[in-house]
């Protein structure tokens, strides 16, 4: 992971992002971390909602990792904020 990654990273080791594309009829779409890097995911990647629940600029945690085309969410879920 990159080092400008790293400095995102939440308690859980993932990092915190937002969707910013989906693509409902392909199964796929886009996220972005907090240093504005796009990160590919795909629908098996999101954990915790439904992939037809996703909404562009929902908050979620991300797993990265190394995908053929670049970086990509192995594992996607939504960020809660913290119960009070």
């Amino acid at each position: 992971m990159s080092e400008n990654l790293r400095s995102f990273e939440t308690s859980a080791g993932g990092i915190r992002g937002r969707i910013v594309r989906v693509f409902r009829d392909r199964g796929y779409g886009f996220a972005e971390t907090e240093t504005y890097q796009e990160v590919y995911f795909h629908a098996n990647s999101v954990h915790g909602i439904r992939f037809e629940e996703l909404e562009v600029g929902m908050p979620m945690d991300l797993e990265i990792e190394a995908g053929h085309k670049g970086p990509q969410a192995s594992r996607m879920t939504p960020h809660l904020p913290p119960v009070t």
